[in-house]
């Protein structure tokens, strides 16, 4: 199985109020959604536009696709089949998870 994430056509979508990528499995297309709630409470104390929230997905893209992953094959999804990155499904990730980091030995 080969899931790719498109991270170059990342868009915020204001209908949704989330940022979605497009993933392929195989021949299938997936969406990957994060809510803006999500991203605003865990990983964004700034201020600006929704369009800035892409970029933000962009810096945690590494924790975020792990744990879309994760969701996906789970068997994880929306009633529309996307994938969504909830606020609570980023509370149970670490501080270093989300960044990227790894957590000190």
């Amino acid at each position: 199985m080969s899931v790719r994430f498109h991270t170059a056509s990342a868009i915020y979508d204001g209908s949704t109020d989330t940022v979605r990528v497009p993933v392929v499995d195989g021949n299938k297309l997936i969406v990957f959604a994060i809510a803006r709630e999500a991203i605003m409470r865990s990983l964004w104390t700034g201020d600006g536009p929704p369009d800035c929230l892409v970029e933000v997905y962009h810096r945690h893209r590494r924790a975020l696709h792990a744990l879309a992953l994760h969701k996906y094959l789970s068997g994880q999804f929306e009633e529309d089949g996307s994938v969504l990155i909830a606020p609570c499904d980023l509370r149970s990730m670490t501080s270093s998870q989300i960044s990227g980091r790894s957590a000190p030995n």
